[in-house]
Protein backbone atom coordinates (compact mmCIF):
# COMPACT_ATOMS: atom_id res chain seq x y z
CA UNK A 1 0.00 0.00 0.00
CA UNK A 2 1.66 3.09 -0.95
CA UNK A 3 1.38 6.43 1.51
CA UNK A 4 -1.44 8.23 1.62
CA UNK A 5 -0.85 11.68 0.63
CA UNK A 6 -2.89 15.07 0.70
CA UNK A 7 -2.53 15.85 -2.83
CA UNK A 8 -1.05 14.21 -5.79
CA UNK A 9 2.24 14.22 -7.02
CA UNK A 10 1.34 15.00 -11.02
CA UNK A 11 -0.91 16.04 -13.05
CA UNK A 12 -4.37 14.77 -12.10
CA UNK A 13 -6.06 12.81 -15.68
CA UNK A 14 -9.33 12.21 -13.68
CA UNK A 15 -12.43 13.28 -11.12
CA UNK A 16 -15.69 11.60 -9.80
CA UNK A 17 -18.01 12.51 -6.85
CA UNK A 18 -20.55 10.30 -5.30
CA UNK A 19 -22.55 12.60 -4.03
CA UNK A 20 -25.18 10.52 -1.99
CA UNK A 21 -22.42 9.92 0.86
CA UNK A 22 -20.07 12.90 -0.49
CA UNK A 23 -17.01 10.50 -1.19
CA UNK A 24 -14.32 11.69 -4.15
CA UNK A 25 -12.06 9.88 -6.60
CA UNK A 26 -9.17 11.36 -8.02
CA UNK A 27 -6.56 9.71 -10.63
CA UNK A 28 -3.37 11.04 -11.14
CA UNK A 29 -0.51 10.67 -13.63
CA UNK A 30 1.48 9.62 -10.05
CA UNK A 31 -0.34 5.67 -10.94
CA UNK A 32 -2.22 6.30 -7.45
CA UNK A 33 -5.77 6.96 -6.97
CA UNK A 34 -7.40 8.47 -3.94
CA UNK A 35 -10.74 8.05 -2.01
CA UNK A 36 -11.56 11.01 -0.04
CA UNK A 37 -14.43 12.62 1.76
CA UNK A 38 -14.21 16.43 2.77
CA UNK A 39 -11.04 16.69 4.43
CA UNK A 40 -7.43 17.53 3.36
CA UNK A 41 -6.18 13.90 4.14
CA UNK A 42 -7.02 11.44 1.90
CA UNK A 43 -8.70 8.00 3.61
CA UNK A 44 -6.86 5.01 1.00
CA UNK A 45 -4.86 4.81 -2.25
CA UNK A 46 -5.01 2.61 -4.73
CA UNK A 47 -1.67 1.89 -6.43
CA UNK A 48 -1.50 1.26 -10.00
CA UNK A 49 1.71 0.15 -12.66
CA UNK A 50 1.00 2.78 -15.03
CA UNK A 51 -1.36 6.28 -15.42
CA UNK A 52 -4.61 6.08 -14.56
CA UNK A 53 -6.71 7.43 -16.76
CA UNK A 54 -10.60 6.90 -15.98
CA UNK A 55 -12.26 6.41 -12.60
CA UNK A 56 -15.30 6.18 -11.42
CA UNK A 57 -17.67 4.98 -8.84
CA UNK A 58 -20.19 1.87 -9.30
CA UNK A 59 -23.61 4.07 -9.91
CA UNK A 60 -25.58 1.07 -6.69
CA UNK A 61 -22.67 0.23 -4.71
CA UNK A 62 -20.40 3.40 -3.74
CA UNK A 63 -18.32 0.29 -1.87
CA UNK A 64 -16.53 0.00 -5.89
CA UNK A 65 -15.05 1.79 -8.69
CA UNK A 66 -14.00 1.44 -11.84
CA UNK A 67 -10.41 2.87 -12.89
CA UNK A 68 -9.40 2.19 -16.62
CA UNK A 69 -4.79 2.77 -16.94
CA UNK A 70 -2.79 2.89 -19.68
CA UNK A 71 -1.48 -0.45 -19.02
CA UNK A 72 -4.60 -1.77 -20.55
CA UNK A 73 -6.31 -3.15 -17.81
CA UNK A 74 -10.32 -2.60 -16.33
CA UNK A 75 -10.00 -2.73 -12.75
CA UNK A 76 -13.23 -3.14 -10.05
CA UNK A 77 -11.84 -2.06 -7.28
CA UNK A 78 -13.35 -2.87 -3.63
CA UNK A 79 -12.97 0.02 -1.03
CA UNK A 80 -13.53 -1.64 2.08
CA UNK A 81 -11.19 -4.31 1.55
CA UNK A 82 -8.60 -2.05 -0.49
CA UNK A 83 -8.26 -4.35 -3.00
CA UNK A 84 -8.72 -5.27 -7.05
CA UNK A 85 -12.23 -7.42 -6.91
CA UNK A 86 -12.00 -7.87 -10.43
CA UNK A 87 -9.81 -6.93 -13.47
CA UNK A 88 -9.95 -7.72 -17.22
CA UNK A 89 -7.53 -6.98 -19.97
CA UNK A 90 -8.27 -4.92 -23.52
CA UNK A 91 -7.44 -6.79 -26.75
CA UNK A 92 -5.97 -5.66 -29.51
CA UNK A 93 -2.65 -3.99 -30.71
CA UNK A 94 -3.64 -0.98 -29.10
CA UNK A 95 -4.83 -1.53 -25.56
CA UNK A 96 -4.27 1.50 -24.11
CA UNK A 97 -7.53 2.61 -21.99
CA UNK A 98 -8.49 6.38 -22.31
CA UNK A 99 -12.06 6.80 -20.92
CA UNK A 100 -14.44 4.61 -19.09
CA UNK A 101 -17.75 4.60 -17.15
CA UNK A 102 -20.92 2.58 -16.76
CA UNK A 103 -24.21 2.29 -18.08
CA UNK A 104 -27.69 0.46 -17.95
CA UNK A 105 -27.07 1.45 -13.98
CA UNK A 106 -24.29 -0.68 -13.50
CA UNK A 107 -25.06 -3.96 -15.54
CA UNK A 108 -22.04 -3.19 -18.06
CA UNK A 109 -18.42 -1.59 -17.70
CA UNK A 110 -17.70 0.53 -20.36
CA UNK A 111 -14.03 1.57 -21.85
CA UNK A 112 -12.83 3.63 -24.58
CA UNK A 113 -9.34 2.89 -26.09
CA UNK A 114 -6.85 5.47 -28.03
CA UNK A 115 -7.42 3.48 -31.22
CA UNK A 116 -11.69 4.08 -30.94
CA UNK A 117 -13.07 1.82 -29.48
CA UNK A 118 -16.09 0.92 -27.03
CA UNK A 119 -15.40 -1.82 -24.79
CA UNK A 120 -18.60 -3.10 -22.51
CA UNK A 121 -17.88 -5.93 -20.24
CA UNK A 122 -20.73 -7.43 -17.77
CA UNK A 123 -19.95 -5.64 -14.52
CA UNK A 124 -20.89 -9.38 -12.31
CA UNK A 125 -18.04 -10.94 -13.82
CA UNK A 126 -16.32 -8.32 -15.91
CA UNK A 127 -16.84 -10.40 -19.08
CA UNK A 128 -16.19 -9.26 -22.63
CA UNK A 129 -19.92 -8.52 -24.02
CA UNK A 130 -19.33 -6.21 -26.89
CA UNK A 131 -17.57 -3.56 -28.45
CA UNK A 132 -18.48 -0.47 -30.97
CA UNK A 133 -15.87 1.19 -33.19
CA UNK A 134 -16.35 4.74 -33.21
CA UNK A 135 -15.46 6.18 -36.66
CA UNK A 136 -17.46 7.85 -39.46
CA UNK A 137 -18.16 5.65 -42.56
CA UNK A 138 -16.11 7.73 -45.13
CA UNK A 139 -14.01 10.50 -45.12
CA UNK A 140 -10.27 11.50 -42.82
CA UNK A 141 -12.52 9.97 -39.48
CA UNK A 142 -13.09 6.59 -40.87
CA UNK A 143 -10.15 6.04 -38.68
CA UNK A 144 -11.11 5.55 -34.96
CA UNK A 145 -9.72 8.43 -32.68
CA UNK A 146 -9.01 8.46 -28.69
CA UNK A 147 -11.90 7.96 -27.06
CA UNK A 148 -12.32 10.71 -24.22
CA UNK A 149 -15.84 10.82 -22.79
CA UNK A 150 -18.16 7.93 -22.23
CA UNK A 151 -21.36 9.32 -20.72
CA UNK A 152 -24.66 7.06 -20.05
CA UNK A 153 -28.14 7.98 -20.90
CA UNK A 154 -29.81 5.60 -18.52
CA UNK A 155 -33.49 6.90 -19.32
CA UNK A 156 -33.01 5.53 -23.03
CA UNK A 157 -30.84 2.82 -23.03
CA UNK A 158 -27.83 5.07 -24.75
CA UNK A 159 -24.27 6.28 -24.39
CA UNK A 160 -22.67 9.49 -25.11
CA UNK A 161 -19.60 9.42 -26.52
CA UNK A 162 -16.68 11.90 -27.30
CA UNK A 163 -13.28 11.29 -29.14
CA UNK A 164 -10.64 13.17 -30.67
CA UNK A 165 -12.36 13.64 -34.48
CA UNK A 166 -14.19 16.16 -32.82
CA UNK A 167 -17.51 14.61 -32.97
CA UNK A 168 -19.69 13.46 -30.08
CA UNK A 169 -22.30 10.61 -30.51
CA UNK A 170 -25.14 9.00 -29.38
CA UNK A 171 -25.53 5.39 -29.62
CA UNK A 172 -28.51 3.40 -29.12
CA UNK A 173 -27.02 0.27 -26.59
CA UNK A 174 -30.20 -1.79 -27.79
CA UNK A 175 -28.92 -2.54 -31.42
CA UNK A 176 -25.39 -0.29 -30.83
CA UNK A 177 -26.17 2.06 -33.95
CA UNK A 178 -25.93 5.58 -34.07
CA UNK A 179 -28.92 7.37 -33.14
CA UNK A 180 -27.46 10.94 -33.41
CA UNK A 181 -23.83 12.65 -34.27
CA UNK A 182 -23.28 16.27 -32.53
CA UNK A 183 -21.03 18.31 -34.60
CA UNK A 184 -19.36 21.93 -33.81
CA UNK A 185 -16.82 21.49 -30.99
CA UNK A 186 -13.22 21.14 -31.42
CA UNK A 187 -11.50 18.38 -30.32
CA UNK A 188 -8.55 16.57 -31.95
CA UNK A 189 -5.68 15.67 -29.13
CA UNK A 190 -7.68 17.27 -26.01
CA UNK A 191 -8.88 14.85 -23.03
CA UNK A 192 -12.59 16.85 -23.54
CA UNK A 193 -15.80 14.80 -22.25
CA UNK A 194 -19.23 15.98 -23.44
CA UNK A 195 -22.20 15.02 -20.71
CA UNK A 196 -25.86 16.13 -20.51
CA UNK A 197 -27.93 18.49 -18.33
CA UNK A 198 -29.53 17.32 -15.40
CA UNK A 199 -32.87 16.55 -17.78
CA UNK A 200 -30.83 14.79 -20.52
CA UNK A 201 -32.82 17.82 -22.70
CA UNK A 202 -29.03 18.87 -23.90
CA UNK A 203 -25.44 18.01 -24.25
CA UNK A 204 -22.54 20.58 -23.28
CA UNK A 205 -19.38 20.19 -23.86
CA UNK A 206 -15.97 22.26 -23.65
CA UNK A 207 -13.83 22.91 -26.99
CA UNK A 208 -9.97 23.49 -27.86
CA UNK A 209 -11.09 26.51 -29.41
CA UNK A 210 -11.88 27.87 -25.79
CA UNK A 211 -15.79 27.94 -26.40
CA UNK A 212 -18.74 26.14 -24.89
CA UNK A 213 -21.30 24.16 -27.09
CA UNK A 214 -24.43 23.64 -26.21
CA UNK A 215 -26.77 21.10 -27.93
CA UNK A 216 -30.37 19.66 -27.60
CA UNK A 217 -30.73 16.33 -27.19
CA UNK A 218 -32.99 15.83 -30.11
CA UNK A 219 -33.60 18.53 -32.46
CA UNK A 220 -37.21 19.29 -33.71
CA UNK A 221 -36.79 17.81 -37.54
CA UNK A 222 -40.27 19.01 -38.80
CA UNK A 223 -38.96 22.59 -38.71
CA UNK A 224 -36.78 21.60 -41.49
CA UNK A 225 -36.73 20.42 -44.97
CA UNK A 226 -33.28 19.10 -45.57
CA UNK A 227 -32.28 17.88 -41.43
CA UNK A 228 -31.31 14.63 -40.94
CA UNK A 229 -32.30 12.75 -37.74
CA UNK A 230 -28.72 11.33 -37.15
CA UNK A 231 -27.05 14.35 -37.29
CA UNK A 232 -26.79 17.92 -35.22
CA UNK A 233 -25.14 20.91 -36.33
CA UNK A 234 -27.26 23.06 -34.13
CA UNK A 235 -24.94 24.48 -31.74
CA UNK A 236 -25.08 27.27 -29.57
CA UNK A 237 -21.27 28.71 -28.30
CA UNK A 238 -20.20 31.08 -25.12
CA UNK A 239 -16.76 32.12 -24.81
CA UNK A 240 -15.05 30.23 -22.29
CA UNK A 241 -11.67 31.38 -20.20
CA UNK A 242 -8.48 32.49 -21.83
CA UNK A 243 -6.71 29.23 -21.03
CA UNK A 244 -7.53 25.84 -22.52
CA UNK A 245 -9.65 23.40 -20.11
CA UNK A 246 -8.72 19.92 -19.94
CA UNK A 247 -11.61 18.87 -19.45
CA UNK A 248 -15.22 19.49 -21.18
CA UNK A 249 -18.11 20.55 -18.46
CA UNK A 250 -20.03 17.40 -17.25
CA UNK A 251 -23.16 18.82 -16.60
CA UNK A 252 -25.26 22.04 -16.77
CA UNK A 253 -28.04 23.18 -15.34
CA UNK A 254 -30.60 24.60 -17.86
CA UNK A 255 -33.72 26.62 -16.31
Amino acid sequence: MAVCLHHHLDSISSFKSETENYFLLSSSMDKTVLWHISRRECLDCFQHVDFVTAITFHPRDDRYFLSGSLDGKLRLWNIPEKKVALWNEVDGSTKLITAANFCQNGRFAVIGTYDGRCIFYETEHLKYFTQIHVRSTRGRNRVGRKITGIEPFSAESKVLVTSNDSRIRLYDLRDLSLSIKYKGCLNNSSQIRAGFSHDCQYIISGSEDRYIYLWKTYHDVTRFSSVRRDRNDFWEGIKGMEELLPYGIAQSRTK
